[in-house]
């Protein structure tokens, strides 16, 4: 786009704030620009502009070193002049300068860093890169994380120091990479020649973390009365990535009294002097499996030894080498390893170990030292080759990995060992065999282990474009909570308005603890500053109206509900006991009326007492005196008395 064309879009823009300057404005005009970012808390700077207004109605714009900072974002130190022609109202504008649009991004120099950072360290800096402006003149520059993993590296957006969050696992990862940009890239011109980006490699140091361990922490094993009789072997593992802390040393370290010796590079026990007369007797040794790490990490094992006489023990030769001059017998690798699913039935081939021989002679004999698990497996001699073969089904659940030592000799009395590891595999229904074991962890999700996030302004399927940016918001408060997963998407109805209304539910992890958090960890994202910011982050999409924990959410809307319930009860219980006094008032008033009728009734009807005596009162009975004696006493007198009122 041309530059007149760019300044009259902001004269357009602007329109209602430009004014016609006339020889009042002439001069130096001074202006204090206040700048303040939405960050949390937020940062504030103050600069000085001068306005110098000539004749030529061209204005120029000096910026001037900040008077006073207030935090750690100053302006350029270097002042800069701009030139702008306004326009009166007796001739057109014109442009005469070039805008920031026009200038090169920052370039970094050196353009690429390399770093070597040993596993399990965490939270210290481990690089910091530099970018300035090509054209020698100051500006500001923020370093932004271009690349890499947020959750492992952090870079200081006004230094541009690198930090290591997480501790790293050389075991599962060699090397990171990760590229850090400048947010005025996106703004200003970048050319293809300068380096605009700058590449961190971190290369990860092994430490020696691991410590060695045994195939078995006890061994059992039979013995021979004849010097240089294998024994048995013990086998450990190392886990860590490099030598020498990989690298494993045997020995003896306890019991036998010398009796045996321990081939330190693979665990191989032989009988070092005559048992003669020890037939029967049980020995016991301690031996132990060293790594080479600093520090150095051991472990140890107990081996029960039985001596007992056994003609059929194999001794050793030198390792295979000419017992007779010239004559050899070996295998020709000293491992081999395989791989065999649990549902192949038996006799399975499982491998071929060749066999190498001076000896034009078919006669050689195969045979499994140790290791042979309930007799799992078999070698039988062909060809001159020793072929193992599987004799039961194997089970992973109860042994995953075989190791197995076997032996050939020839009828001259040369001999020679390899190992042989056999992994056993899973056979899913569907899918190929699985060999190997991945952790796993199980955890249940509750209310408080959920964000609950309500919006407005889009639908559930119009926010998934934004996930991300709703991630990276969200991260910025929530810690070392930095893996976010979506649990849910709910549309709400809309408001009185119209507005669309959704709730996102989110589910927040430590990937470093590799656990969920809950409320108490994500308690500054709840905060209203960090509130305020995310909704000033994503503002240009949707608007965000609160950030809770759902077991908040839940609380508050179970109290509503007790609340509601309660208030109905209430008003019910109101209703009852008006419903319950209109009744009773009603029942009153019926019986008044009524006794006040039926009174009304009785008034009115006729009878022959007078109606205040009704019924007369009776007092008694009156004797008259007695008569003379000679008077008939049968004919009695008697008097009744009746009083009326």
């Amino acid at each position: 786009m041309k530059m007149t064309e760019r300044m009259e879009r902001l004269k357009l823009e602007y329109s209602h704030l430009m004014i016609e300057f006339t020889a009042e404005h002439l001069g130096e005009h001074r202006i204090m620009v206040f700048a303040r970012d939405g960050g949390s808390p937020p940062k504030e700077s103050l600069a000085s502009i001068i306005l110098n207004i000539n004749t030529s109605s061209n204005i120029e714009i000096v910026t001037e070193v900040p008077t006073q900072t207030f935090s750690f974002f100053t302006f350029p130190p270097e002042s800069t002049t701009q030139s702008y022609s306004i326009p009166t109202s007796s001739q057109e504008s014109s442009y005469e300068t070039s805008t920031e649009a026009e200038r090169l991004a920052p370039v970094f120099s050196p353009p690429s860093i390399a770093v070597a950072i040993e596993e399990n360290k965490a939270d210290l800096q481990i690089a910091t890169v530099s970018a300035a402006y090509p054209d020698g003149n100051g500006g500001p520059v923020t370093y932004i994380l271009m690349e890499g993993d947020p959750t492992t590296f952090k870079v200081d957006s006004y230094t541009g120091a690198v930090r290591l969050i997480r501790p790293l696992d050389a075991e599962s990862e060699k090397s990171l990479s990760l590229i850090v940009s400048t947010a005025e890239s996106s703004s200003l011109l970048i050319n293809p020649v300068l380096a605009h980006n700058a590449s961190v490699t971190v290369v990860i140091g092994d430490a020696n973390d691991w410590i060695p361990a045994f195939e078995h922490s006890q061994y059992s094993f039979s013995s021979d009365t004849q010097p240089g009789s294998i024994i048995g072997q013990t086998t450990a593992f190392d886990e860590d990535r490099d030598a020498p802390n990989n690298a494993i040393v045997y020995s003896i370290v306890g019991g036998g009294d010398g009796l045996f010796s321990m081939n330190g590079q693979n665990g191989l026990i032989t009988l070092a002097r005559p048992l003669n007369g020890m037939a029967g007797q049980k020995i016991s040794l301690r031996v132990e499996a060293r790594d080479g790490g600093e520090p150095s990490q051991s472990t140890t094992a107990a081996v029960l030894i039985t001596v007992e006489e056994n003609d059929k023990m194999i001794t050793i030769i030198d390792d295979g080498k000419e017992a007779e001059k010239g004559a050899f017998i070996r295998f020709k690798h000293k491992n081999f390893s395989s791989s065999v699913s649990e549902s192949l039935r038996p006799p399975h081939l499982v491998a071929v170990l060749q066999v190498e021989s001076s000896i034009q002679s078919p006669f050689i004999t195969c045979s499994i030292l140790t290791g042979n698990f309930k007799g799992a497996f078999s070698v039988t001699p062909n060809g001159g080759n020793c072929e193992l073969r599987t004799q039961m089904e194997l089970d992973r659940e109860e042994i995953e990995r075989h190791i197995l030592n076997i032996s050939v000799s020839s009828s001259t009395g040369l001999s020679d060992w390899s190992i042989v590891h056999i992994l056993a595999c899973d056979t899913p229904s569907i899918g190929s065999p699985l060999c190997s074991r991945a952790p796993a962890t199980i955890v249940v999700v509750k209310d408080e282990n959920r964000i609950r996030m309500a919006t407005s302004g889009m639908k559930p399927a119009q926010l998934a474009p934004h996930h991300v940016d709703i991630i990276r918001s969200l991260r910025s408060h929530s810690g070392r909570c930095s893996l976010f997963l979506l649990d849910r998407m709910v549309e709400l109805p809309p408001s009185i308005d119209g507005t669309t209304k959704s709730n996102l539910t989110w589910i927040a992890l430590d990937p470093i603890a590799r656990t969920l958090c809950g409320k108490e960890e994500l308690k500054p994202l709840f905060e209203p500053t960090s509130l305020v910011v995310t909704q000033g982050k994503l503002r240009p999409w949707f608007s965000v109206e609160s950030i809770s924990s759902e077991a908040d959410v839940q609380k508050r809307e179970s109290s509503l509900s007790s609340l509601e319930w309660k208030a109905s009860s209430a008003i019910l219980i109101l209703v009852s006991v008006f419903i319950a006094l209109g009744a009773l008032i009603a029942t009153c008033s019926v019986c008044y009326f009524w006794t006040r009728y039926k009174r009304s009734q009785n008034h009115n009807l006729p009878h022959p007492y007078p109606a205040h005596a009704y019924p007369p009162t009776k007092l008694g009975t009156i004797f008259l005196p007695n008569p003379s004696m000679n008077m008939n006493m049968d004919n009695k007198m008697y008097e009744t008395q009746t009083t009326l009122e």
